[in-house]
């Protein structure tokens, strides 16, 4: 049901706006009461950044099992591809997704603010590779660069319907590497 109401809130945004858009307008076009929209949504907004939400754990998890003779931005890299599942399923659709997103100051600040949170975790996961101690400087700069490098490939990427997502994230981080010489490119 979560998901199917996502879907159609998506659609209506995309058609109507995100702020024209009503919470009664997603129910009526779902067919579902509001108590049923508030099992699975806290607000509308929390629809928009449903798909990046769990990213943060995903990519964690990901740094964990990369090997441990990977240099930090290499395994933070290798997860960041990894996890792009989610945004290759439907490319069209995280397209329009982003946008959406991006060109509507409210929901990019919410973006950017939860991709904030994330970032403690990424660190904390090379922090353990690195055999760092918590709130280590390395891991955090790493961490956030990271996430420099990839919000720069989403946003090349939507710009580009032909552009494939993996190839695009693995030139921000060689454009990364090439300016700031991280480690050694296998």
């Amino acid at each position: 049901m979560c998901n199917e109401i996502a879907h159609v809130a998506l659609d209506l945004f995309l058609k109507g706006g995100f702020d024209a858009t009503t919470i009664d307008d997603i129910v009526l076009a779902a067919g579902v009461g509001r108590r049923t929209f508030f099992r699975y949504f806290e607000t509308k907004e929390a629809i928009v950044l449903l798909p990046s939400a769990n990213f943060g754990a995903t990519v964690a998890e990901l740094i964990a099992e990369r090997p441990r003779t990977e240099a930090p931005i290499r395994a933070l890299e290798a997860a960041f591809q990894a996890a792009l599942e989610i945004y290759i399923q439907n490319p069209q659709r995280m397209r329009e997704l982003y946008e959406l997103v991006d060109g509507h100051p409210m929901l990019r600040a919410r973006h950017l603010a939860q991709q904030d949170e994330q970032a403690p975790l990424f660190a904390a996961a090379l922090a353990a590779r690195m055999r760092a101690k918590a709130g280590a400087l390395a891991p955090e700069l790493i961490a956030r660069v990271g996430l420099v490098a990839f919000r720069m490939a989403m946003a090349l990427w939507a710009r580009d319907p032909k552009a494939d997502l993996a190839k695009t994230l693995g030139a921000t981080f060689a454009a990364l590497e090439e300016t700031l010489p991280l480690s050694k490119r296998k």
